[in-house]
């Protein structure tokens, strides 16, 4: 996912991998989507669809991140971030008042380990939708 913020107050675009018209088949873009909006951010972001896979690298997110990875934030005030945790906590940094993830304290550790276990359910999901995505004769017996 590609995002751009807007020049009124968050020029930005969000990069996500697509899959037959899926708005974000990313689990790590969706994870940055949903801060957007828990936020109250996500109209001041263009979003755009980008197919990518691990066979088969988008040049766009390539010139991006020097992963090939989605999701990606390209903001014009300072360079483009890059997984989906940095753009979360970027997203989080814009907005005043009540955060997602607090500055110090437990409340702070509390909110990472959330994050990470996000991350963890993330990475789960891939694999598992990778696997179902091979031929049957190469997968995994259940």
């Amino acid at each position: 996912m590609l995002c751009r913020r807007w020049h009124s107050r968050h020029p930005v675009r969000l990069s996500y991998v697509t899959a037959e018209g899926d708005l974000a088949s990313s689990p790590y873009a969706r994870k940055a989507l949903v801060c957007a909006h828990e936020l109250g951010l996500q109209s001041e972001f263009e979003v755009v669809s980008v197919e990518t896979s691990p066979i088969q690298s988008s040049s766009e997110v390539n010139l991006a991140n020097p992963l090939g990875k989605v999701p990606v934030l390209l903001r014009e005030d300072g360079p483009d971030l890059f997984d989906s945790a940095v753009i979360c906590e970027y997203l989080d940094s814009l907005v005043a008042g009540s955060k997602l993830f607090p500055q110090a304290g437990e409340e702070r550790w509390r909110s990472l380990r959330m994050h990470a276990l996000a991350d963890g359910l993330c990475d789960a999901a891939l694999a598992v939708r990778r696997e179902r995505n091979r031929p049957p004769e190469l997968r995994w017996p259940d």
